[in-house]
């Protein structure tokens, strides 16, 4: 069966808006053509429609552009041809309608071509590289997007690693590519291929939980660019939104799956990430936690083993007062003595449990205005308690020591 009959035909007729697509049939038969020694013909008689694919031209809709790439995935000439085409010149044309989904698919097909070869790649990769330093000034959400696109795929295919390893990377790279366009954002300085008006909603947008283990990848760049990020009146919103990303960050194991992608992909600015923050190990972070929480339950312990402390004083002053004023056997000089030689974050609780006991008393009455002035003369002097729990306060379920508080 000859090849315009079963798909170049089809296909025009379709494009043409008068003819059905058939998708399954079309890319059987390009299988057949190939597997049948005529895969030299097909792609001759396809390069028309590859060209239309990479020039995105608008008579393409969706279902020819699918049944294109079946077709392309198929020509073992493919590869071959896309790899002397103007990648910017491509990029170009797809920014203006700024889709990204159809992109990752033209790309995805390219890359999986094992005779692909960037020949053009270095002049491309510099021409990127300069839109994307602009877009801050002059880009859009959609060709933004496509440039990221293509500064990606470029820098896989030339990386060293070949062939397998170029495919593995780009996998990653189409997988969470929902990700790493917020990476993309923030190093360009341009919300591109997101909807969201500023960098706080961004930010936010950070928190949904398929990102968390990933957070570790853009967390610094956007705390340490959120000046520039940001106006004066959304300072206040980023800060909100860092500090919380920061506590989920802490507290989630980090995927490292794209460490290599985004180090390859960011070189420079990765590189001088890791020297201003280098990364703690999460299994650090959790025996770091651990050893807090177990120092704020030895903490607790002493706290409560004081106050129990101070409560058997309680009872012992107590008991000593009423043995002092019934039976007269301690002269109150004494007692008071006793009482004003306890610490002063000690001697007014005991001194308010002792009225609460004896404030009926004639003896304690008699007494109790000098005595509370004096109390309150005491409570009023410095000590260096042993355990001062003022200094001890908590971040989120972190208890820390600080020994310079007040």
């Amino acid at each position: 069966m000859k090849i315009e009959e079963t798909i170049t035909e089809p296909l025009q007729r379709y494009i043409e808006g008068t003819g059905l697509l058939m998708r399954f049939p079309i890319t059987q038969s390009a299988r057949g053509m190939v597997s049948g020694g005529k895969e030299d013909d097909l792609h001759r008689q396809m390069e028309p429609f590859y060209s239309m694919w990479l020039e995105d031209s608008p008579r393409l809709d969706w279902m020819a552009r699918s049944v294109i790439s079946d077709i392309a995935h198929i020509d073992p000439l493919f590869g071959g041809w896309a790899s002397r085409q103007d990648l910017m010149k491509m990029a170009r044309a797809w920014s203006v309608r700024g889709n990204g989904e159809e992109m990752i698919m033209l790309m995805d097909c390219m890359i999986h071509c094992n005779n692909y070869e960037p020949y053009c790649g270095d002049n491309a990769y510099e021409e990127v590289t300069e839109e994307l330093r602009y877009q801050r000034v002059d880009g859009n959400i959609g060709s933004g997007e496509i440039y990221a696109l293509l500064h990606s795929f470029i820098t896989i295919v030339m990386s060293p690693p070949r062939f397998g390893r170029h495919k593995e990377l780009f996998q990653l790279l189409k997988t969470h590519w929902d990700f790493l366009r917020h990476v993309y954002c923030v190093m360009t300085g341009s919300i591109i291929g997101l909807g969201f008006a500023n960098f706080v909603s961004l930010a936010n947008n950070l928190k949904n939980a398929k990102y968390h283990p990933y957070l570790h990848l853009v967390y610094w760049f956007l705390s340490d660019n959120a000046d520039t990020l940001c106006s004066k009146k959304q300072q206040k919103g980023m800060v909100k939104a860092l500090t919380s990303l920061e506590d989920i960050m802490y507290r989630t194991e980090p995927n490292p799956e794209l460490d290599e992608l985004c180090q390859m992909l960011f070189p420079e600015e990765v590189r001088e990430m890791l020297i201003k923050h280098p990364k703690t190990p999460y299994r650090q972070l959790e025996t770091e936690v651990k050893e807090l929480r177990k120092e704020k339950s030895e903490l607790k312990k002493k706290l409560n083993t004081l106050a129990q402390k101070q409560e058997e004083i309680t009872r012992q002053m107590a008991s000593e007062l009423q043995k002092a004023f019934v039976e007269d056997s301690i002269p109150y000089a004494e007692i008071e003595e006793e009482l004003l030689e306890l610490p002063p974050k000690t001697v007014g609780g005991v001194f308010s449990a002792l009225n609460d006991m004896l404030g009926g008393n004639d003896v304690w009455h008699k007494h109790y205005k000098s005595l509370r002035a004096k109390v309150r003369k005491r409570e009023k002097e410095k000590e260096t308690p042993t355990v001062d729990a003022r200094q001890i306060f908590q971040i989120g379920d972190s208890p820390q020591y600080d020994e310079n508080k007040e």
